[in-house]
């Protein structure tokens, strides 16, 4: 099972450092050096997440960790209200050969009201038109980018039971937590007439500043099969994920 580390772009007010470019390098190299294999950044632009501080254009943000690393990238995830397929699918472009193949491209209906206030929505279904959207998406890739979705509901399960290379769902404290949502997901797969092997299930960790909760957490979602785990770390602290 891969172990990933999610970089927040609201950056938190507990961050021991600034974030900028030579932060980002740097959290970059203590993360391979800690032993995580991907590193993976949300898409936001609502600044009362970050309590008045910057918030980060993500696809810059990844831009910068490309000349920084060669750990995975991937963006988690980038929210359709916000970007439209073409613009995703050119960064998804530029960054697939930044990376030189290293990038995930997720994507997601959005959930954030605040982010929709920010650029001018109103509250509004952010589901309809999420598969045209997908379509456009794929028919704009100049390459072989995977494509991550990342859903909950029932609508958006089947979606991404669909159209989805890779499938999340955030944010868990362990896999108790996260079994209806696997079986339900599970269930979606088998009713579009995919086999499960054909989707990598990734899920999204958040159990605090407690490190041996994060191992147990980490060897449960192993024994359920699950593919890959991202660590969001309260504080944002560095905390090695046992080799699995």
């Amino acid at each position: 099972m891969r172990v990933g580390l999610f970089l927040p772009t609201t950056w938190p007010p507990d961050a021991p450092e600034r974030l900028d470019v030579g932060t980002l390098g740097g959290l970059a190299q203590r993360a391979a050096e800690a032993g995580y294999d991907s590193l993976w950044v949300p898409d936001h632009v609502d600044r009362s997440m970050a309590r008045g501080k910057p918030v980060w254009d993500s696809a810059v943000v990844l831009g910068a960790l490309a000349e920084s690393t060669d750990l995975m990238l991937g963006s988690l995830v980038m929210s359709a209200p916000l970007r439209p397929a073409a613009v995703v699918a050119g960064m998804a472009n530029t960054l697939a050969a930044m990376t030189r193949g290293r990038f995930v491209l997720g994507i997601g209906s959005g959930w954030s009201e605040g982010d929709l206030a920010a650029v001018g929505y109103g509250p509004r279904s952010l589901v309809e038109g999420f598969v045209p959207y997908v379509s456009k998406v794929r028919a704009s890739l100049a390459t072989v980018v995977p494509l991550l979705i990342a859903a909950h509901g029932p609508k958006m399960l089947r979606i991404a039971a669909r159209e989805a290379d890779w499938w999340n769902d955030a944010w868990y404290d362990g896999p108790e937590a996260f079994r209806p949502s696997l079986d339900a997901m599970e269930q979606a797969i088998a009713e579009v007439g995919r086999e499960r092997s054909t989707i990598r299930v990734t899920v999204g960790v958040d159990v605090g500043p407690d490190a041996r909760r994060l191992d147990r957490a980490l060897a449960g979602f192993d024994r359920m099969h699950v593919d890959a785990c991202i660590v969001r770390a309260r504080p944002l602290t560095l905390r090695p994920p046992k080799p699995r």
